[in-house]
């Protein structure tokens, strides 16, 4: 696939992760930490990155990073934050389905899942801890005020990792089982066929 191809493909799942970032994004909230969106764009990034390989999910990312600075009241952090989970996922994902071979595909989706899972939490971990003890530090005791209002216990930063851990983990499982679910749709493949063999199948086949 040469890089014209990739330059289109990201134009037009880009235009579709736009809309949905603009309209569904901002309704879908995780309780009891609301100011956490469940993002459906993911899913278009991560069914780009089944289809058409890691630089045209990359690149659909960056769109989608440089769009959610549009109607954020905290440019760069917010959607820097937003590009370093997809990022994580897909390097989870990407790793899975590269580094070792399964004689099984489902074994071979099902790590690619957990590596996602876990690179995802551990990245977002650290980056959360390290923005509520510098720039987010004023924020800490509203956070811990939802948490509190909501399961009954004192607040605290531990907490505040554990449930925010929680959401990246439910989103994980929201954007990567319906990418592959459409990956695999018979009329998916054939239409991907006329431009490349889906990226996910030309990794599974080398098992």
């Amino acid at each position: 696939m040469n890089k014209t191809v990739q330059v289109s493909l990201i134009g037009i799942f880009g235009a579709i992760v736009a809309l949905i970032s603009l309209t569904l994004s901002n309704y879908l909230s995780f309780y009891p930490l609301t100011y956490l969106k469940f993002d459906p764009a993911e899913i278009i990034v991560i069914l780009s990155l089944l289809l058409f390989g890691p630089y045209v999910a990359i690149g659909i990312a960056f769109i989608h990073f440089i769009l959610l600075n549009i109607p954020t009241p905290y440019p760069i952090i917010g959607p820097g934050m937003k590009f370093l989970a997809i990022i994580s996922t897909i390097v989870g994902i990407y790793l899975g389905l590269t580094l070792f071979k399964f004689k099984k595909t489902l074994y071979m989706i099902l790590f690619a899942l957990i590596l996602a899972l876990i690179i995802r939490n551990v990245v977002m971990t650290i980056a959360n801890y390290a923005l509520f003890i510098t720039i987010f530090a004023g924020f800490l005791p509203d956070a811990e005020a939802m948490l509190t209002k909501a399961i009954g216990l004192p607040g605290s930063l531990f907490l505040i990792l554990v449930f925010t851990s929680i959401y990246n983990s439910i989103h994980v499982l929201i954007a990567v089982l319906p990418a592959y679910y459409i990956a695999k749709l018979p009329q998916v493949i054939k239409l991907t066929n006329r431009i490349t063999i889906p990226w996910i199948l030309a990794k599974i086949k080398r098992t």
